[in-house]
């Protein structure tokens, strides 16, 4: 899909679609980001979708900022309790100069920019590069390894099921068909696997490079989500 398609898909969800949904998972998945994120400050959360880990990172700034391009997303979002000042905006992250007119503390986007064409990813950093104050920093999280893929659409990270020769060699006669009536009926050769944009480590460093910001590469701390990772970038 398209930038644009992915944004129809997502205008009238209300859940993240997470593949884990718990409680305890949203918990997880919020102390993960603090991790990278600055003791206080401003922070946005480019992509907060219906606020799940918006909500839980709240309590620790004294403003935080965010931001989705799905109404009702946000309509779920805005129901939740916030220790501290949280501020709205229905947009998409590439415009995220037009609500962020200041310098902020820290900027992240978890598993948002898989939706992102290259060019508007390439746009998206540079424009939070340039909205982070000195020692701010731009935390990108859960992007799609493109050298993870074909493991991806052959179920290898689904760990609760055993991985075997059989398992994989079905997984590649399945994939083999899927492919094949995709291109019997649209002509395409593009593999659909539900994810969207895949990028590799060095495609984001080329990203980043021009803009002569320095990048740290981190893995996913949960195993069924290690075909992704996370950049962390900062001024220098």
């Amino acid at each position: 899909m398209e930038s644009n398609q992915f944004k129809d898909f997502w205008k009238s969800q209300t859940t993240p679609l997470h593949a884990h949904k718990q409680e305890l998972w949203y918990d997880r998945y919020a102390q993960e980001i603090k991790n990278f994120l600055p003791e206080q400050g401003v922070v946005v959360d480019a992509g907060c979708g219906s606020g799940e880990i918006l909500e839980r990172l709240s309590r620790y700034y004294r403003k935080m900022i965010g931001v989705d391009y799905s109404e009702s997303m946000l309509t779920q979002a805005k129901q939740k309790k916030y220790e501290n000042q949280v501020v709205f905006f229905n947009d998409s992250i590439i415009n995220i100069k037009t609500f962020c007119a200041y310098p902020v503390d820290a900027i992240y986007c978890n598993g948002v920019v898989q939706y992102l064409s290259h060019e508007e990813f390439a746009h998206f950093i540079a424009d939070s590069l340039s909205l982070l104050s000195n020692k701010g920093k731009l935390i990108i999280l859960q992007i799609p390894n493109v050298n993870c893929r074909t493991l991806f659409r052959l179920g290898f990270y689904q760990h609760e099921k055993a991985i075997s020769f059989n398992r994989i060699l079905k997984g590649m006669i399945s994939l083999t068909l899927r492919d094949l009536i995709n291109f019997l009926k649209t002509g395409s050769t593009k593999m659909e696997d539900g994810i969207g944009n895949w990028y590799s480590i060095e495609e984001v460093r080329e990203l980043v490079r021009p803009l002569g910001a320095s990048v740290e590469v981190h893995g996913s701390v949960f195993v069924n989500y290690s075909y992704r990772f996370h950049v962390v970038i900062s001024k220098n």
